[in-house]
């Protein structure tokens, strides 16, 4: 080791709020906004500065974190970060940043190529409007299916001021009146936009034609105007003869969607809404650490940490195989294992809810819950726990002088001869930053954010004994096509 790394080695660890030894970087800045741009939603002035050093390091790499971000069925799913991120790499490099414009509605959505708006690139996404336009106009015209470009343009005559300046602006652009262009997102989206029949109190429409999010949005307009239908719709979807759109919903959305206490048609919508999510056949031997203390109840969305992390590791522990099926570990000042019952979804937050210490957060508890289990040599080792998940805001309670909670306990097992199960650090609130582990330590993922899309890539994902940043590269390979548009 030279001076400068013994330096860096220095510089870089930190605190966690209670204490515990972490990190300010992983030494990977690729790494560090990967790891913990999903719990960095409403804190964009660290967003935005890893987003700068992980673009220095690497742009080829943060071009494919950025879809990552945005991915609505296999990423994290975050609209507003990704189009702060997008707008900052359009005045960065506009060269590669245009690149982007075709790939960003196939993980997202149209509008959010209007992040690239009063860019150096602002020509080049109004450019891609007039070519997807023309594009949808022709299939129209021949019967085929057309985008939802349409859907997502900004309307002329709508209330929002800032939305009417950018649809003037992209009339303008395509060499419309306001008329013409009003006329024409309407042809483009006639019978095709769930808004259009409610706001006249159409319900014609097919309940299985409506998307995910929209209904969670809309259900109550839905038990309120057209009841019977949509009664007879759930019983369908119950008795699965129906199917119902869930595939971009968040489990916390829809596990905190009722909000009443008696079993009233809400709970009922949502219980089959939860139901109906898309499940995976998790063949990991594996259990989710939820942080229940009182950090957990400190956040800036309409969600707290905690309702995130516990419907997390409710939904997760619906799918694993047994006998780790239906648990979970949660821990405050003392771990509990918790073994959720078989009834609505809104009852089993009730039954978790119980559990909550919301005190401290020792994670030292954890460990040695873990290590004794391993040494006492009851388990056979073919049975023992694989992997475990840790959801929380990371803010762990000081455990050893100079080495972090994580560090002392991996060195008991080694010590011991015993094989630590693999650890996934999942941040569900980054209020700083910092993290656990660093780059390169063996048998650790680090994720961030509120989507359950999350567990599958942990899960199913085959790299064995990989680091954090190793982890990384496998989950961004789904974005390789972007290695073909730098070459370009």
């Amino acid at each position: 080791m030279n001076y400068i790394e013994a330096l860096r080695n220095d510089l870089i660890k930190t605190t966690t709020e209670k204490g515990d030894t972490a990190f300010t970087t992983t030494g990977k800045y690729t790494l560090d906004l990967y790891s913990l741009m999903g719990g960095l939603r409403y804190n964009y002035y660290d967003l935005s500065n890893l987003f700068i050093r992980s673009y220095f390091e690497d742009s080829t790499i943060t071009m494919k974190i950025l879809l990552y971000l945005r991915d609505i069925l296999n990423g994290l799913g975050e609209r507003n970060s990704f189009r702060l991120l997008f707008n900052m790499f359009a005045n960065l490099n506009p060269n590669l940043a245009k690149k982007l414009i075709p790939l960003i509605p196939k993980y997202g959505r149209y509008d959010d190529i209007l992040a690239g708006f009063n860019t150096p690139i602002e020509n080049d996404v109004l450019k891609f409007i007039e070519t997807e336009l023309d594009s949808d106009l022709n299939k129209l015209k021949n019967n085929d299916k057309v985008s939802l470009l349409a859907k997502w343009l900004p309307s002329i005559n709508t209330s929002n001021k800032e939305a009417r300046l950018l649809a003037r602006k992209i009339a303008k652009y395509l060499n419309m009146t306001n008329e013409e262009y009003r006329k024409t997102l309407s042809k483009l989206r006639k019978g095709r936009i769930l808004e259009n029949y409610l706001r006249t109190k159409n319900y014609s429409f097919n309940y299985e034609g409506v998307p995910s999010l929209a209904m969670l949005k809309y259900n109550k307009a839905f038990i309120r105007n057209d009841l019977e239908r949509f009664s007879k719709y759930l019983d369908r979807v119950d008795s699965g003869l129906a199917k119902m759109n869930t595939n971009t919903a968040s489990v916390s959305d829809v596990a905190f969607i009722a909000q009443t206490h008696s079993y009233d048609i809400n709970q009922r919508f949502q219980d089959t809404y939860w139901k109906a999510l898309p499940r995976f056949e998790a063949k990991t031997k594996a259990i989710v650490v939820r942080d229940g203390s009182s950090s957990m109840l400190y956040g800036h969305g309409s969600l707290v940490p905690m309702q995130v992390a516990t419907s997390l590791a409710i939904y997760f522990a619906e799918q694993l195989p047994e006998p780790f099926k239906n648990h979970f570990i949660t821990f405050s000042e003392n771990p509990q294992l918790i073994k959720i019952p078989d009834v609505t979804i809104d009852e089993k937050l009730k039954f978790v809810e119980s559990f909550d210490e919301v005190a401290n957060t020792n994670i030292s508890k954890v460990y040695e819950l873990l290590l004794n289990v391993a040494k006492k040599g009851r388990v056979k080792q073919e049975d023992m726990v694989e992997q475990v998940i840790i959801i929380s805001d990371m803010e762990f309670d000081y455990c050893v002088e100079g080495e972090s909670t994580f560090k002392t306990y991996k060195d008991k097992f080694n010590e011991l001869g015993l094989k630590m199960p693999e650890l996934v650090f999942w941040n569900v609130e980054a209020r700083d930053v910092h993290f656990p582990v660093t780059s390169n330590e063996l048998g650790v993922r680090l994720v961030s954010g509120s989507s359950q899309k999350i567990l599958e890539l942990v899960i199913n994902n085959d790299l064995e004994a990989a680091t954090p940043y190793e982890f990384m590269l496998k989950t961004l390979e789904r974005y390789r096509e972007v290695d073909d548009l730098v070459k370009k």
